[in-house]
């Protein structure tokens, strides 16, 4: 099991084990230092910093690897725009040390 909190610009804010990156504007990736045995189920959510957000966070891709994470706005004259925002995640799966 691996858990962790991506900065919206990209970086580490909490977990070990996985490192991040931006890829693009609302587009992050996350990849596993050490690969899992076949691709983990991953959840993600949103982190509520202030204000008002209503961005969807989606699971895009995951592999044994790496796993990649969209989160688009979901409201307003901008939804379904990629948009960067912090989010948390837990990747479960099968690993053999």
């Amino acid at each position: 099991i691996l858990r962790g909190t991506v900065k919206a610009g990209g970086g580490k804010r909490y977990g070990s084990g996985w490192s991040s990156t931006k890829t693009a504007t609302g587009k992050y990736r996350i990849t596993f230092t050490t690969p899992f045995n076949s691709p983990p189920s991953v959840t993600a959510s949103q982190v509520q910093l202030g204000g008002d957000d209503d961005n969807i966070v989606l699971i895009n891709h995951s592999e044994n690897s790496k796993c990649t994470v969209y989160i688009r706005d979901n409201n307003g004259s901008n939804a379904g725009d990629f948009e960067d925002d912090e989010f948390m995640f837990i990747a479960v799966g099968p690993v053999t040390q």
